[in-house]
């Protein structure tokens, strides 16, 4: 008789905790202590964000004021906070009051608006909670009791443990203490308890906070513009579409690579970037398909037609604050001093090798009055601060001979020369109008290497159904002028009129004595606007 061997029983694996149970006693803990005060929720909360972020918490005296239950003193970066110590799940209307009062009420005095939860604040309320605020440049840290992965209000105080401990040893007679403790330490021992601390560490950092707001927001603004000619014009004077599915601009490849090599962030060396070029070669157009083409892009702020108004000399950083208030929808002087405050804040802080921001001033020789050496200095030291750079975009003549020399001393000018299309860029932009390369005669093939004279000849080509054949010279010039007024708008004081006038006037000297150089200065005798106009208001126009 054989006796079978005892089978030995195996050993049970240890369930791992759910996310959501982890802290579960803790949680408990935290609802039954009171809401408010020094030794109520709040308080705890206070404790804990000023270990984690390194600021001081002073509560309100009487109850949430102005959208917030503490906040640390007025400094270069600031948090508000709200705490709200619920049983049920948090709902937008038990928060949408409070957040618009903290947004209109704090807008330029705080950073981070923390809001600390004992229950689970959904998605998608969060989502319009952010919405709300970062319309005032203020930024949403949520740590409330929702498991991802870890609640983030349990990660917090664990984070704290040393404080929140010794708060507990305090303030609430009852709780013993050692039970706190073990509920941190079952949270801080998660696997995804580390990652949880750096990303919360990084919600409240001087360093970067916000600037992933704006850079979400700028880019939306800077796409609608990119994309549809109407808010193109609006926004710049002119149409930069490089984002126009229905009209894609020419890839520039060597180009864009050229640029790209130079528009480097470099902290050691005051640099910008000149990208010049004749008049519609597509200077503009290259720097925004450069943009457009960069998995992460940094903030742009683009600065073409009446943008140009908001650069003041001797007012850098105020510059810059009015250019980022206009481009995130509210240009109002309490936005602008918030944004001050953020770029004060963000200059004090060391940037990566990343590009962070770029400062575009399109079209300089449009503008020829404006102190352009003198800006552009300025602009390149904040810019270099934040860890961004300046670009220009300019017609050559006027670069070399009014902005260069003033400049050549002061900064380290990396230059990008932008030509007409070569011939493999002409046949492609061609072949997408289904015109052959050869159909065009020799003269006015070579006009169209400009692409702004090509994109209107193209136009026309359409709107009329011409034959390519039909082209000529002399009524692409003609057409070419229409369609910059069109564009232009008011930014261009000579009517179709004045320019008839200018070109015969131009012409009957040149007949006169065609062996004689051209001088510059003496466009205002060919000029009829240049008489009924201030000349300031017209000047421009001889670029």
């Amino acid at each position: 008789m054989s006796i079978a061997p005892k089978k030995t029983p195996k050993k049970k694996t240890p369930e791992k905790t759910p996310s959501a149970a982890l802290g579960a006693e803790l949680r408990k803990i935290l609802l039954d202590i009171k809401p408010a005060g020094n030794d109520g929720f709040e308080g705890l909360l206070a404790e804990a964000l000023s270990v984690f972020s390194g600021l001081t918490f002073r509560l309100a005296k009487s109850g949430s004021q102005f959208g917030r239950d503490g906040s640390s003193p007025g400094a270069p970066f600031a948090i508000a906070m709200e705490a709200k110590r619920y049983d049920s799940d948090l709902r937008l209307e038990d928060l949408a009051g409070k957040v618009t009062v903290a947004r209109f009420a704090l807008q330029d005095r705080v950073d981070v608006w923390a809001l600390g939860a004992t229950s689970e604040v959904g998605d998608d309320t969060l989502a319009k909670l952010t919405d709300i605020l970062e319309d005032s440049g203020i930024t949403l840290f949520p740590f409330d009791w929702a498991a991802r992965p870890l609640p983030a209000l349990g990660v917090l105080l664990a984070a704290a443990k040393t404080v929140t401990v010794a708060w507990f040893q305090l303030h609430s007679i009852g709780v013993d203490p050692l039970k706190v403790a073990a509920q941190l330490e079952e949270i801080s021992a998660d696997p995804a308890f580390e990652d949880q601390v750096k990303l919360l560490h990084d919600a409240v950092s001087s360093a970067s906070v916000g600037l992933d707001a704006l850079r979400r927001r700028s880019a939306e603004w800077l796409m609608r513009g990119l994309a549809d000619p109407r808010t193109s014009q609006r926004a710049f004077g002119q149409y930069i579409t490089v984002a126009d599915r229905l009209s894609p601009a020419q890839p520039r490849i060597a180009l864009a690579k050229q640029l790209g090599d130079l528009a480097v962030a470099d902290p050691t060396d005051l640099a910008m970037v000149a990208v010049i070029g004749g008049e519609g070669v597509g200077k503009t157009w290259l720097v925004a398909q450069r943009w457009t083409s960069l998995p992460e892009s940094p903030i742009m702020l683009l600065v073409a037609g009446r943008r140009a108004q908001c650069l003041i000399p001797g007012e850098p950083l105020e510059n810059l604050a009015r250019l980022i208030a206009q481009q995130t929808g509210h240009s109002d002087e309490r936005a602008v001093r918030g944004w001050h405050r953020r770029l004060q804040r963000w200059k004090g802080q060391s940037a990566d090798a990343h590009l962070r921001f770029v400062v575009v001033l399109d079209g300089i020789n449009e503008q020829p009055t404006r102190p352009w050496a003198d800006l552009i200095k300025e602009l390149a030291k904040e810019t270099q601060a934040l860890g961004g750079l300046v670009v220009v975009t300019s017609r050559e003549g006027f670069w070399k001979r009014d902005v260069w020399p003033k400049l050549r001393a002061s900064l380290k000018i990396h230059t990008v020369t932008v030509d007409g299309y070569s011939d493999q860029e002409l046949a492609a932009v061609l072949e997408r109008a289904n015109i052959a390369f050869a159909e065009l005669s020799p003269k006015v093939r070579e006009f169209l290497r400009n692409p702004r004279i090509c994109s209107v000849a193209l136009s026309l080509l359409g709107r009329l159904s011409l034959h390519p054949n039909e082209l000529t010279v002399e009524r692409l010039l003609v057409e070419y002028w229409q369609s910059r007024l069109q564009e232009r708008g008011d930014l261009v004081a000579h009517n179709v009129l004045d320019f008839d006038k200018m070109l015969r006037s131009h012409a009957k000297a040149w007949r006169e004595q065609p062996k004689r150089r051209f001088d510059r200065d003496e466009w205002r005798v060919h000029s009829g606007a240049a008489n009924r106009f201030d000349l300031a208001h017209v000047q421009n126009d001889l670029t």
